[in-house]
């Protein structure tokens, strides 16, 4: 696996065996670091890292090291996929890649890993990481009464569309909405409650639970949603997105067991 493909390839996986876990991004930067793991210490795609994803980069390495994980079998167990932008794109993307697998045996889970937006009272601070409990789909344009549809769709969208994770550790997760698009508005007070928003976890989660496999997700904050969410996604999200990926190596690694038993 030379490095170029380690880090451009939009579904890497070995195809020798069954990975344990599918990372999914919805694109390249929020696994970047991920990928350079795989493609060895001593790799040239190491080169192509900010100072942040350098610094990311020697923390994850040391923790693989340290519970004796080394590249190759880092490489083994653990598959990479780039969703694309959207819930659509991140549901087809993922069907797609869990039949492939499917006819070797299938894989334990599909990890999320990226950013999201967090509803706050006050002002965004700085990126952190959290866990994502639950994914729902809410359509805000009906809800809010911009839009309508036929009457007999309107008790299915009263109630929230959610998906559980499949929670393989003790850590405490916040629910996590997706729609269409971002919003341009605070929603300190969701109708119904939301804390995060992200526009792909949601169609992971559905086509996870429609093929019969677990997800997880671990995303970094990286804005306050409201009127000035890009303009903070895009001056923290590679923050963010290390703090996304540094919370996947904990999670994988306190996990491995359990995937390598499923």
């Amino acid at each position: 696996m030379t490095s170029e493909t380690t880090l451009r390839s939009d579904f890497l996986w070995t195809e020798q065996f069954p990975p344990l876990c599918v990372v999914c991004s919805a694109w390249l930067p929020e696994q970047r670091v991920l990928r350079s793991l795989a493609a060895g210490k001593r790799s040239e795609s190491a080169d192509e890292l900010s100072e942040v994803e350098l610094c990311c980069r020697r923390v994850c390495l040391e923790s693989l090291e340290s519970a004796g994980v080394g590249a190759e079998l880092f490489q083994q167990e653990v598959a990479f996929l780039l969703l694309g932008v959207g819930v659509f794109s991140a549901l087809l993307k993922t069907q797609s890649v869990a039949r492939r697998i499917s006819r070797l045996g299938g894989c334990s889970q599909f990890h999320f890993v990226g950013t999201a937006g967090e509803a706050l009272e006050g002002e965004f601070e700085k990126p952190r990481a959290v866990t994502v409990s639950e994914a729902r789909w809410v359509d805000f344009d009906v809800l809010e009464r911009n839009s309508y549809v036929p009457e007999l769709m309107l008790p299915e969208l009263r109630q929230v569309a959610a998906v559980p994770s499949s929670g393989m550790d003790s850590l405490e997760g916040q629910p996590c909405t997706s729609a269409l698009g971002i919003s341009r508005v605070e929603r300190s007070c969701y109708t119904p409650g939301i804390d995060l928003e992200n526009l792909e976890i949601y169609g992971l989660a559905r086509a996870c639970s429609e093929s019969g496999f677990l997800w997880q997700a671990s995303v970094g904050v990286s804005n306050k949603i409201g009127p000035k969410s890009h303009a903070e996604w895009k001056r923290f999200h590679s923050a963010a997105s290390c703090e996304a990926q540094l919370l996947f190596i904990e999670r994988y690694l306190s996990q491995r067991s359990q995937l390598a038993d499923r």
